[in-house]
């Protein structure tokens, strides 16, 4: 326990300021599909998507500001309340772990493939399309999966990475 709680301390000390921290505060609130947060500069609203329904309900966002927007599927399935909150965006940001040839039944009605992804992206009009949560195979096909995805999908189409930065 000596060397945990020193461990601790150094790290605790080495973000700075001075010991004991206050604990932070959340406001936390539940949101449903249609919900919109605006405040000065930028807003935020949710619509549903659909994964692991009647289980969970899950939502994608969208946010915009003065020149820009982007939008994150979380895992969904294709739907088009997604495609419609996507509409126009600057970025897609798309929860994607398989390669379409790769997705069995059972996971497509859960998550999207590659291939959905792009229609999604097309459907809505985004400039770019950015995969994540992806699977070792995606990453490993990537130069593929993204040929496969430009023949539905003309708009640039970006593999993330870890820690990637993207200009919005």
């Amino acid at each position: 326990a000596r060397v945990e709680h020193i461990a601790s301390h150094r790290c605790h000390t080495n973000r700075g300021g001075s010991l004991p921290r206050p604990a932070p505060v959340f406001d936390a609130h539940d949101v449903v599909a249609g919900d919109m947060i605006e405040v000065e500069g930028w807003s935020a609203r949710c619509a549903a998507s659909e994964h692991m329904q009647p289980w969970m309900e899950s939502v994608a966002w969208r946010m915009d500001w003065e020149g820009g927007s982007v939008a994150f599927t979380g895992d969904t399935r294709p739907c088009a309340s997604v495609v419609e909150l996507a509409r126009g965006v600057g970025t897609l940001v798309a929860n994607c772990p398989l390669r379409q040839t790769h997705l069995e039944p059972d996971l497509a009605s859960c998550i999207y493939g590659t291939m959905d992804a792009a229609e999604a992206a097309r459907d809505a009009g985004a400039e770019r399309l950015v995969l994540i949560h992806l699977t070792q195979g995606l990453i490993r096909d990537a130069a593929d999966a993204i040929a496969e995805m430009a023949e539905v999908y003309d708009g640039e189409i970006v593999i993330g990475e870890e820690m990637m930065a993207l200009d919005l």
